[in-house]
């Protein structure tokens, strides 16, 4: 008799490692999918890559990136530490300078306020210098679409 409920016991045991290892299998394998990723993209995408910023072409390639996807990380990787910003406003006669702190806190609220950016670079009207110094002048063209009432914060402070 006890054997007759030992070998029931056993079945009964038997058939719940079964159940048990069948859910855990089903829940192992379905933990290696993440349902909020994004599907994956099979073939070659054509993004934009970072430059080598030890380079001219590569320090452009950079800025362009940063202010086109507005990323301030790479953006403060362009700046040194003792950069200036130096601006001409022609209209009312003033020069006006910012330390890299302030540079990079207008930059951060541009880059905030902006729904998107449209960064392009013009052409190159003047380089000058030698291997280890280069002064380049160059134009750029930046349209901004901008959220109005965060645009209103950023005029204001």
């Amino acid at each position: 008799m006890i054997d007759r409920i030992n070998k029931k016991m056993y079945k009964i045991f038997k058939k719940q490692v079964i159940i048990f290892s069948i859910i855990f299998s089903i829940f192992a394998i379905n933990s290696c999918v993440n349902p909020f990723a994004p599907a994956k993209i099979d073939g070659y995408l054509d993004l934009p890559q970072l430059g080598d910023q030890k380079t001219i072409d590569g320090f452009f390639q950079n800025f362009l990136y940063a202010y086109n996807f507005k990323d301030t990380v790479v953006y403060s990787r362009l700046l040194a530490e003792n950069f200036v910003f130096e601006y001409r406003n022609y209209e009312k006669g003033l020069e006006l300078r910012f330390s890299r702190s302030e540079d990079m806190l207008t930059t951060y609220r541009l880059f905030s306020a902006a729904q998107n950016l449209d960064f392009v670079w013009n052409e190159i009207v003047l380089r000058s210098g030698d291997d280890l110094y280069q002064t380049i002048m160059r134009s750029f063209n930046l349209l901004l679409y901008l959220v109005r009432h965060i645009l209103k914060e950023l005029l204001v402070v």
